[in-house]
């Protein structure tokens, strides 16, 4: 069940030993701490069970991913005027299985808000106050997993991120974080579909911008107003290709329920599914449906104390609901 990774990583290093990164500005439902390592190809920081997933999946459920292309490590140096800059290297040091459920191996970094300054931002994903940091330039290093950027075939990419299932926590995680997740899902269209909008991007052509909503604009959709966010997500861009794009989506998306069903013991919690589709009408029309974030996924090599048995009922049910709305607009 290994990964097969390509040589993106060593031809990179081959031409230059470190390069200056940029931070990734298209993302949505509360995905901002990206960053662009090259034309097709994003940085993001490492988070255990996600690199481990990626290093462990099996063959038949790659397709469906981001491509995965290894791990680099980037060091962030905050300087005298307050920039940030962010450099890759090559990683050097080794991660045992043994840290997926020791939290403090390695500091997850959850770190990057849109109103913070650079120096905020530092001082969050270190866990730092500011009494912590003294006289800049300061430098820290973190890990970070390459993957494929899903945007980069597309000139002016739609996107609807949707989370399904469930349960959308670790049995590991403590009692307070699983009750604020659970009446989450409580309250909103996970409860009934298992399936809740996490966030949407439009193409406007006339300003030449994106309409954005994220996942608290998502929390309070009712059912209604989820199937109406996803029609308008379908009759953006291209005109008159509604069905062509239920079309599309609905196969690969039903390529992806045979798959699942065969995964035993994996459990997609808080997994999203991320559709894309071209929102430029005058540029070819593409879609494509992956799967992301794995940051809370189990299955039987993470060695977790809670085993599970079979597939992911819970995430094929809203994965079933998805598909079911999509063909509603065509029936």
């Amino acid at each position: 069940m290994a990964a097969v990774k390509d040589d993106v990583l060593e031809k990179y290093f081959i031409e230059k030993e470190e390069s200056e990164l940029v931070i990734f500005t298209q993302s949505i439902g509360g995905h901002f701490n990206f960053l662009v390592f090259t034309e097709s190809t994003l940085a993001k920081p490492l988070r255990l069970r996600e690199w481990f997933f990626y290093e462990n999946v099996s063959h038949d459920v790659q397709p469906f991913i981001p491509r995965y292309h290894g791990r680099i490590s980037v060091t962030m140096e905050l300087s005298q005027n307050g920039d940030m800059k962010y450099t890759a290297n090559k990683t050097q040091s080794e991660i045992a299985v043994e840290a997926l459920y020791k939290r403090d191996i390695i500091k997850l970094p959850n770190w990057v808000r849109r109103d913070f300054s650079p120096q905020q931002e530092l001082l969050h994903m270190n866990g730092l106050s500011n009494g912590d940091i003294r006289k800049p330039p300061n430098i820290f290093s973190h890990e970070y997993i390459v993957i494929e950027n899903l945007l980069a075939k597309f000139h002016k990419a739609n996107i609807l991120d949707l989370k399904l299932g469930f349960q959308h926590y670790l049995e590991t995680m403590n009692a307070e974080k699983i009750q604020d997740h659970i009446a989450k899902c409580n309250t909103t269209t996970t409860s009934t579909l298992g399936v809740r909008l996490c966030g949407i991007a439009l193409y406007n052509k006339e300003s030449g911008d994106y309409n954005i909503e994220g996942k608290h604009f998502g929390k309070a959709l009712k059912e209604d107003g989820l199937r109406d966010q996803i029609y308008h997500f379908l009759s953006s861009g291209h005109k008159n290709t509604v069905k062509r794009k239920v079309e599309g989506f609905v196969k690969i998306l039903q390529d992806l329920l045979i798959v699942l069903k065969a995964q035993d013991t994996l459990r997609l919690f808080a997994v999203s599914i991320l559709l894309l589709c071209e929102g430029d009408e005058n540029s070819d029309f593409q879609i494509d449906a992956r799967m992301i974030d794995f940051a809370k996924v189990s299955h039987k090599q993470c060695q977790d104390p809670i085993p599970y048995e079979g597939c992911d009922q819970g995430w094929i049910y809203g994965l079933n609901s998805a598909i079911g709305i999509l063909k509603s607009f065509y029936q």
